[in-house]
């Protein structure tokens, strides 16, 4: 029988990763900056042939519950930058427009 995506999620090989990647973004939410203990850990993109544990690193970014939330019913995801080098925007601004664009 085959695993379900939930089981994936709970297998160490994930779990591993899964700490890497908080530990990476500081438990920080690279979309809007919050930090916290209940952080998820987001794939950007989905290839059919790897497990949840394969993606390079450069495809998985730490998120807070309520932007995983957004990113899964469609809204764009910006990004905040992990460096100082990486900074000039502000994203949660870019991101407050563009929810303030959609409610209007």
């Amino acid at each position: 029988m085959r695993e379900t995506y939930a089981q994936k999620l709970r297998d160490p090989r994930w779990r591993k990763m899964r700490m890497r990647i908080l530990k990476r973004d500081n438990n920080t939410c690279r979309c809007c900056g919050h930090m916290g203990l209940a952080m998820h850990v987001h794939h950007l993109v989905y290839f059919r042939d790897l497990e949840p544990w394969e993606y390079s690193k450069m495809y998985l970014v730490t998120l807070c519950e309520y932007c995983h939330q957004q990113t899964h019913r469609g809204r764009v995801l910006v990004l905040m930058p992990r460096t100082p080098r990486e900074r000039g925007t502000n994203p949660r601004r870019v991101f407050q427009r563009q929810l303030e664009r959609e409610s209007a």
